[in-house]
């Protein structure tokens, strides 16, 4: 027997689709996809089941078309690094066909020109997490859509946006107030002003993000008084935080506290490498 035929023998979603393949790279899985007609139609089965992906490293817009066409159960997206090869176009189709959506990230999706937005936002309303870190395509309009019609969101990533002053990230603070975590590292727009209204609107933040941000003492102090759930903070680069309001978060014991010069840009569960999460 075919060595090649009698591997495809195996039951496909038992065991090829749950137990092996989530273990393989993406050049890897495409290889199999080319060996045969039979491999071929095992890739596009298995990429129908998908609901979790997350591409780290470099990849091509073939590829991505390849393994969207068929996907219609993704439920998370992580498009987090070097994928300024994706387009609005394959982005809307797949927000389209993928309406359980519930976790977005395109912080490595630099040449978008933020059409897509309107696709997501219209197809997956459950959206829960949104990151959108060092997105320079982003404008205001695009987060308005957001705040319109992602009433659902948990976790939001607008680090490195330029384009979302004060006031825009006034409002859509004042109205997500179930966030639970918020990342708003290197925005020039962000002060203590700005952590007050998040203090006192978001009263349930876990996770707090305000690297490189003009923020000071008073302004942490207001986390402190109003998120007693907080369970992380960073403020690397913020020269204006000092013990003064940190040791309060301290004494808890239940706050980790970022002041390093250096972070690997994670929410904190995420996993490193490339590769694929499956949920079948």
């Amino acid at each position: 027997m075919d060595k090649k035929s009698a591997f495809f023998d195996l039951h496909w979603e038992h065991i090829l689709f749950s137990k092996i393949f989530p273990l393989l790279e993406w050049k890897d899985l495409f290889h199999l996809g080319s060996v045969s007609t039979m491999g071929r139609s095992c890739m596009d089965q298995y990429f129908s089941t998908l609901k979790e992906i997350e591409i780290l490293g470099s990849f091509s817009a073939f590829a991505f078309q390849r393994v969207f066409r068929n996907c219609t159960k993704l439920k998370v997206l992580r498009l987090r690094k070097h994928c300024d090869w994706v387009d609005d176009a394959s982005l809307s189709q797949l927000f389209t066909t993928n309406k359980e959506l519930q976790e977005a990230d395109l912080s490595g999706c630099s040449n978008l020109n933020g059409t897509c937005v309107h696709r997501l936002v219209f197809g997956c309303k459950g959206l829960k997490v949104l990151g959108l870190s060092g997105c320079n395509w982003v404008t205001p309009q695009s987060i308005e859509l957001v705040m319109t019609h992602l009433t659902e969101l948990e976790r939001v990533d607008f680090s490195l946006c330029k384009s979302i002053n004060n006031e825009l990230l006034g409002h859509f603070i004042m109205r997500f107030g179930r966030l639970k975590r918020i990342k708003l590292a290197f925005m020039p727009a962000v002060n203590d002003a700005t952590l007050l209204l998040i203090s006192r609107s978001c009263p349930n933040l876990t996770h707090v993000d305000v690297s490189a941000c003009g923020v000071t003492d008073h302004g942490i102090k207001s986390v402190a008084e109003y998120c007693k759930s907080l369970q992380s903070l960073k403020v690397r680069y913020c020269r204006g935080v000092t013990e003064a309001s940190l040791r309060s978060l301290r004494i808890r014991g239940t706050v980790e506290i970022d002041q390093s010069a250096t972070s690997n840009n994670n929410w904190g569960d995420r996993s490193s490498g490339l590769g694929i999460r499956v949920q079948v």
